[in-house]
């Protein structure tokens, strides 16, 4: 009997040592089977839980002069008979992971109007999107691809295109530079509903 009785303090000794090593071992199997996972997973998602700088902020090629208007071409490019002249629009692009250097993102027609204005239109064609070419003979703009037809201040001159032209808001700043609020609309609805 006295064997028994000096036996069980022992083992429980040797009961709770290999409960507790037991207990610590899943502990730090845990931690260090989650550090890769919690680590992977930080970086995936880094892109969608960081909000990113819209490109402009860190200097796009063409520039930005903020809400989103990026520079475009001067009032010294433009004719002062009203012809449009094309421009393409270009500015860093930046995805999830990755940015991409003075991409072109779109075109537009600018235009100084007689009263000194500055317009400028997308040259997207809002039928189906096709670019719109301007025809000097006609002095009209025309869509290659359904006939579509628009006067100089964009309105449409036939039933094919559901709207005008997309007009875009132009800034000239004191050295003469023309700033232009690039947005791209839906296409064949007649209202203008802006894409993204």
């Amino acid at each position: 009997m006295n064997e028994q009785s000096q036996n069980k303090p022992a083992e429980e000794g040797v009961s709770r040592r290999n409960f507790i090593t037991k207990f610590w071992s899943v502990v730090i199997g845990g931690i260090v089977s989650l550090t890769p996972i919690v680590v992977g997973l930080t970086f995936f998602l880094d892109p969608i839980l960081r909000r990113r700088k819209v490109a402009g902020a860190t200097g796009d090629a063409a520039g930005s002069q903020g809400e989103g208007f990026l520079k475009v071409s001067s009032e010294a490019a433009l004719p002062a008979d009203g012809t449009p002249v094309f421009q393409q629009i270009r500015k860093n692009v930046i995805d999830a992971w990755n940015t991409y250097i003075d991409q072109p993102v779109g075109s537009v027609y600018l235009r100084k109007t007689k009263e000194g204005a500055i317009t400028a239109f997308n040259s997207e064609c809002p039928h189906l999107g096709c670019t719109v070419s301007y025809q000097e003979a006609n002095h009209q703009y025309k869509c290659p691809c359904h006939d579509s037809e628009f006067k100089l201040d964009g309105e449409r001159t036939n039933e094919i295109p559901p709207r005008p032209m997309d007009e875009l808001d132009v800034k000239v700043d004191e050295s003469g530079n023309i700033w232009v609020k690039f947005q791209s609309y839906k296409i064949g609805v007649s209202e203008q509903i802006p894409k993204n």
